[in-house]
């Protein structure tokens, strides 16, 4: 890269303006390792002249009329063709210069130099990888609606939005590996009347949190199917609604999650009674259970188990499907990423974003409550889970203990045997 930037000084005018644009490549349609920053500032000489250049996807640029240096540029990197009518005129080229000189270390700047003035989709740098790359690095043996057979137990996330709720299923195993067991989107259904249910959608949960899901053998533990041990819902949208309803369950079942403005520092979650709605005053019923995430904290831990290989310990799968039936669930999950951004004092700071606002990320907010869900479930430590969840031997007839005593009914005096 040090030889392209080098090779790239040599141009003059347009060229250089054009140069710059190219080096733009690297964060739009690769994965960067590096925070994002506009390319170096290069002095534009005196006279402007306009040019079209066309960069192509050649692997080593033999196509690009830039120089007779073309071998200097990388095998990775990937060419825009770059249209340059709107620079058709002097004043034009002199403007996108200083536009791209002006938008130096400003990332929304930079953005905006993208957008209205190369005319290119800007996609922020980030770590987070395309889905397609996503389902094919991440595509495990077991088959949808099935649990891997060394999986102790199952956890389900859901994200409430005003018609429906999005969910998934994943469970669990030793060093937190994981298998995404199925997931959907449940719609409020109409009534006879023609409307619609206000909790319907919340309704349909029911059948999922009170699902047993089938194994694809027989675990550790002998068993052939698990339960959904703990949901977490997400409060955001409706409080109140989540609250009654997740009052239904046991409160170790059913928790209540939001996501925590201010978390503390490698803390997971921390946990309160919450009396009254805030913003409207309005009281809950015996005070909402809420669980605030730390989600930060998940969402890093997620992501940093893609880049395991599916075999390692404490990988992160999904079914063994083609990409097109996982398609809907990928792109959501790979919809958000750590992005710079910097605040109105000036400084600039990481930031988990939506990468594509209009595509939506419901499905990756479920995957971070259902794996906070997971870490109550173990209290954080993920190690001898075949002896931790082991259920209990049942009693011997010749066992005294199994002679079980319960007192008679206030008033009687004796104890008798069961």
């Amino acid at each position: 890269m040090k030889k392209l930037k080098r090779s790239l000084l040599r141009f003059r005018s347009i060229l250089a303006l054009a140069a710059s644009v190219i080096l733009l490549a690297p964060f739009a349609c690769s994965e960067p390792e590096s925070t994002p920053q506009p390319p170096p500032i290069i002095p534009l000489e005196e006279t402007l002249t306009p040019a079209d250049i066309i960069a192509d996807d050649g692997p080593t640029g033999e196509d690009i009329p830039l120089s007779g240096e073309a071998d200097l540029v990388e095998e990775s990197t990937t060419y825009f063709t770059v249209q340059m009518g709107a620079f058709s005129t002097r004043e034009n080229a002199e403007s996108a210069a200083e536009e791209l000189v002006s938008s130096h270390g400003d990332a929304a700047a930079w953005q905006n130099f993208i957008n209205n003035w190369v005319g290119s989709k800007f996609t922020p740098q980030t770590k987070t990888p395309p889905w397609t790359v996503l389902g094919r690095r991440l595509r495990g043996h077991h088959a949808r609606g099935q649990v891997a057979s060394r999986a102790f137990f199952v956890t389900l996330g859901a994200d409430v939005q005003e018609d429906c709720v999005y969910w998934i299923a994943r469970a669990w195993g030793e060093a937190a590996s994981s298998w995404l067991v199925d997931w959907g989107c449940l719609h409020k259904r109409i009534d006879p009347s023609g409307g619609t249910r206000r909790d319907s959608h919340l309704a349909q949960l029911d059948a999922l949190i009170t699902r047993e899901w089938p194994l694809a053998g027989v675990n550790p533990m002998q068993q052939t199917a698990l339960p959904t041990l703990r949901t977490a819902i997400d409060t955001g949208h409706h409080p109140l609604l989540v609250h009654n309803f997740a009052r239904q369950y046991h409160s170790e079942r059913v928790l209540c999650v939001a996501g925590d403005s201010s978390p503390t520092a490698g803390q997971p979650w921390s946990f309160n009674v919450v009396e009254k709605n805030l913003r409207t005053g309005k009281p809950y019923p015996g005070g909402m259970r809420r669980w605030a995430l730390n989600t930060d904290y998940f969402k890093t831990d997620l992501q940093d188990r893609w880049t395991l290989d599916r075999d390692d310990s404490g990988a992160w799968l999904v079914p063994d499907l083609p990409l097109d039936a996982l398609a809907d669930y990928l792109k959501q999950v790979a919809n958000e990423g750590k992005v710079p951004r910097t605040d109105k004092k000036g400084r600039t700071q990481l930031q988990w974003v939506v990468l594509q606002p209009g595509l939506g990320n419901h499905y990756w907010d479920c995957e971070v409550y259902a794996r906070a869900a997971a870490e109550m479930v173990v209290g954080t430590v993920w190690t001898d889970l075949a002896v931790r969840f082991q259920p209990p031997a049942p009693p011997r007839e010749d066992d005294d203990r199994s002679q079980r005593f319960i007192p008679r009914r206030k008033g009687g005096g004796r104890w008798i045997n069961r």
